[in-house]
């Protein structure tokens, strides 16, 4: 489905663009460039999957992620719950406090629970498949796979691990420790990489200021990998920072 854009004619008119497409917005403070985003995902969340990834958000980590079933997690990170009354009609409410612009994203943990749900649905699929082909099977990479892929190639010196619910950091010959205890770059490296690589082919991935917390040299890697890994999706990242948007080589710019 092609992705909904606003007009430059101030008449309520949009525009439509095949995707998928990298779309980098830029704009000064207090610009409206947040509500922007929230103009994307109000216009185009009911014809794709829309994931909007706020700078307002909590980076603690759990000390535990929960153990949930791949449908219950998943519905939980993109719509806020997973009972009967979740909906695309209620995502504002449940998963944004009736306040998009300004609520604080609070969901490190679903997002862990999903990466352990889509991990254990990959070893039971697994499982099932090499007892009726009674031979070995090749194992797709899962997002934690590809996770600890990109951590290697970002981050040498610090080796980590998603594994029994939990996330671990180690230092080489020194003792590992657990994943809360990261710096603020190091847990939205692990935040950002999970989004993206969990959320479905054909989606559309909003980031808000995708530079936060983040170092110039790691920055530029870390968005690079996710793009090479994700090109059935659509990103548009919103931003005040003129590093990062030179840095978007061939993604249109506003």
């Amino acid at each position: 489905m092609p992705v909904r854009l606003p007009s430059q004619i101030p008449s309520g008119s949009v525009v439509e663009i095949e995707p998928p497409f990298r779309l980098v917005v830029i704009g000064a403070n207090g610009s409206g460039k947040t509500r922007f985003g929230i103009w994307l995902e109000e216009q185009n969340q009911k014809s794709m999957r829309v994931q909007r990834i706020s700078a307002q958000k909590a980076l603690s980590i759990p000390d535990f992620a929960p153990v949930k079933n791949l449908e219950q997690a998943e519905m939980e990170l993109h719509l806020g719950r997973s009972d009967q009354h979740a909906s695309l009609d209620r995502k504002f409410i449940d998963r944004w406090g009736s306040n998009p612009a300004t609520f604080l994203l609070s969901d490190y943990e679903k997002l862990l629970a999903v990466l352990f749900a889509r991990d254990a649905d990959r070893n039971r699929r697994h499982t099932e498949l090499t007892r009726q082909s009674g031979e070995f099977v090749p194992v797709a990479d899962s997002p934690i796979d590809q996770i600890i892929a990109i951590w290697g190639h970002l981050m040498p010196h610090r080796e980590i691990a998603l594994t029994d619910g939990k996330v671990l950091v180690g230092k080489g010959s020194q003792a590992e420790y657990h994943g809360k205890e990261m710096s603020d770059g190091e847990r939205v490296a692990l935040y950002l990489l999970g989004q993206c690589l969990t959320a479905p082919n054909e989606a559309m991935i909003i980031i808000d200021e995708p530079e936060l917390h983040l170092h110039r040299s790691l920055m530029d890697k870390l968005w690079n990998k996710v793009e090479e890994l994700c090109p059935d999706k659509t990103f548009v990242y919103i931003t005040h920072d003129l590093d990062f948007v030179t840095s978007r080589i061939g993604a249109r710019k506003v």
